[in-house]
């Protein structure tokens, strides 16, 4: 499971784009599940209710029409991917399940992703609990610096406590890092 921390417009749209492109990937079905921030911190509990909500009122307005059927659709299959994360709140080892089926579906996928930023506002002893469901939890992050030359990416493997940080130019595998800018991380192969 690749779980990515970080702020707000720190890539995670871009990220999220990446992998879908990689047929070694899946994501959830949504792109920020917010399970543990919901489960863990009182000010997000409400977070998927008031999008349901949300969603629900912009379904009203719609109405029932034949022009209105793509919008409808998409509207609710929104509605679904939150009430299907709310429902992984609850229980911790829901999500850990959802996740290992979705990496287990055939074919078999390698990586496996929640594109949450506000984890970032977790704390250690939330991490603490979190971490024993997760052993092949892989966390990413990404800062941008204030100045040129001064942004970098993290990433840290939490079986090994390895973190890696990387800055333009640096090279992982096959992988290596051509740009950092507010909003996203350019790799190429």
């Amino acid at each position: 499971l690749l779980l990515c921390i970080g702020c707000q417009k720190g890539g995670t749209s871009w990220l999220s784009t990446y992998l879908r492109d990689m047929p070694e990937a899946r994501l959830g079905i949504r792109k920020e599940m917010h399970v543990f921030d919901v489960h863990y911190l009182a000010e997000s509990r409400s977070w998927h209710l008031d999008r349901i909500a949300h969603q629900g009122r912009q379904l009203a307005k719609l109405g029932d029409t034949p022009a209105n059927a793509r919008r409808r659709e998409q509207i609710l299959e929104r509605i679904e991917g939150y009430k299907l994360a709310q429902g992984l709140t609850g229980d911790l080892s829901r999500y850990v399940d959802y996740f290992r089926g979705i990496a287990d579906a055939a074919p078999p996928v390698e990586v496996v992703s929640d594109l949450t930023p506000d984890y970032s506002l977790l704390r250690a002893p939330h991490w603490a609990e979190i971490r024993p469901l997760l052993e092949d939890l892989r966390l990413t992050g990404v800062i941008v610096g204030a100045t040129p030359g001064t942004s970098m990416a993290m990433m840290k493997d939490m079986s090994t406590k390895e973190i890696y940080r990387a800055r333009v130019g640096s090279v992982f595998g096959r992988i290596r890092v051509t740009a950092i800018r507010q909003g996203e991380v350019t790799l190429a192969v």
